[in-house]
């Protein structure tokens, strides 16, 4: 019975790797598709000749079509 137990522990040894292996593509792959992906409407916007002065805005649309919590640490004007 001993020598059958020590004739299967390569092939237990490297079932154990591959599930190993395994799991942790999985756990890779399933950090992977957690990410914050933006839409944008539009990127850029022209308000055109400016004859008067006083204040110009425009809204930017956007939306998070991605999975994890898109961030957005800074804004800058163009």
């Amino acid at each position: 019975m001993q020598h059958i137990l020590r004739k299967n522990a390569p092939r237990a040894r490297l079932i154990r790797e591959a599930l190993a292996m395994i799991f942790i593509i999985l756990a890779v792959c399933a950090a992977c598709t957690r990410t914050p992906r933006i839409h944008l409407d539009a990127r850029e916007h022209h308000i055109g000749d400016v004859t008067t002065p006083g204040q110009y805005s425009h809204v930017f649309h956007f939306k998070n079509v991605g999975t994890g919590t898109l961030v957005i640490e800074k804004v800058k004007p163009g």
